[in-house]
């Protein structure tokens, strides 16, 4: 099995019958360990922030990642944007984050 992979490779190899998380565990099994890890410290480290914030969430604007002090946008997603409730924004995962909806 190739340890690099573009997502051409990862299609074809789906294609025929493997998992992507088979395919990431090929590589390192502790690559989905970390990952849910780390999901895991973010959601614990919102639940914290929202006992002074209860309107705390997390926002990704062009592929960054902010803490928010409420919503995003005024009526939700639809209304206006709401920067001004940016506490913190971090570009650590620009270019490897990406939004949307299935």
């Amino acid at each position: 099995m190739k340890t690099y992979m573009t997502e051409e490779d990862v299609l074809g190899a789906i294609n025929e019958g493997q998992t992507a998380k088979e395919l990431l565990d090929s590589v390192d099994p502790n690559y989905a360990k970390r990952f849910k890890r780390l999901n895991t410290a973010l959601a614990k480290l919102l639940d914290e922030v929202r006992e002074s914030f209860p309107d705390a969430n997390y926002y990704s604007p062009n592929d960054g990642m902010v803490l928010l002090l409420g919503d995003s946008h005024t009526g939700g997603a639809v209304g206006n944007a709401q920067q001004e409730l940016v506490a913190v924004f971090s570009d650590a995962l620009c270019s490897g984050l990406s939004g949307g909806d299935w």
